[in-house]
């Protein structure tokens, strides 16, 4: 037996039949154990996720095949398959933080960023590029930017949008460090901040 997953973006709860076999789709995550052969799979047209009907999009990311229903030949090795599920017309949401006044880029079009939120509806789901100014000014002062609120620290990034999401550009303040006058004693030396220094005389 060989272990076949088939995998739903976004994560929602639907069934696919794999061969005679129906596969329950918990979370976005169904899987199956397969003797070694060729097998039909039909995924749904479309799935419930959160409050949002969705459509079949595509297998296995944004360039794959477009049919619900495709075939898979399992012989001694595990596989994965991710069926994509997208709105027709998704919006992606950009926010700062901290909020502030911005211009944002995905790919050719410009979004508007007022207090912290700006936001575009694509024509359909796609792979963009987004980018976010590389500083911000909120209240006289210069913000540059950090990374994404998943962590990601390019800018530009690609991302790809099939159903409403928010992307957060955090932004930080370069730090600022205080030299406090403090003596540094070394045999013989009394170095003070800014270079000056003293002999110390032994007795």
């Amino acid at each position: 037996m060989v272990l076949l997953t088939i995998n739903v973006n976004p994560d929602a709860d639907t069934s696919c039949t794999v061969g005679p076999n129906t596969v329950t789709i918990t979370k976005g995550i169904g899987t199956i154990d397969l003797v070694a052969g060729t097998y039909n799979i039909v995924m749904p047209t479309t799935v419930t996720w959160k409050t949002a009907s969705l459509n079949f999009w595509r297998w296995d990311g944004p360039t794959g095949p477009t049919n619900p229903t495709r075939t898979v030949t399992m012989g001694t090795t595990a596989k994965t398959l991710v069926a994509w599920y997208a709105e027709p017309t998704p919006t992606l949401t950009l926010k700062t933080n901290p909020a502030a006044n911005a211009t944002a880029q995905v790919d050719s079009n410009t979004v508007n960023i007022v207090n912290g939120v700006g936001s575009i509806t694509l024509n359909a789901p796609s792979t963009v590029n987004v980018t976010v100014p590389a500083t911000i000014a909120v209240g006289g002062v210069t913000y540059k930017f950090s990374k994404w609120g998943n962590g990601n620290t390019s800018n530009p990034r690609t991302t790809t949008v099939n159903v409403d999401m928010s992307m957060t550009a955090i932004y930080t303040t370069a730090p600022t460090f205080q030299f406090p006058l403090q003596l540094l004693i070394i045999p013989a030396v009394v170095l003070l901040a800014g270079g000056a220094y003293y002999l110390i005389k032994k007795k």
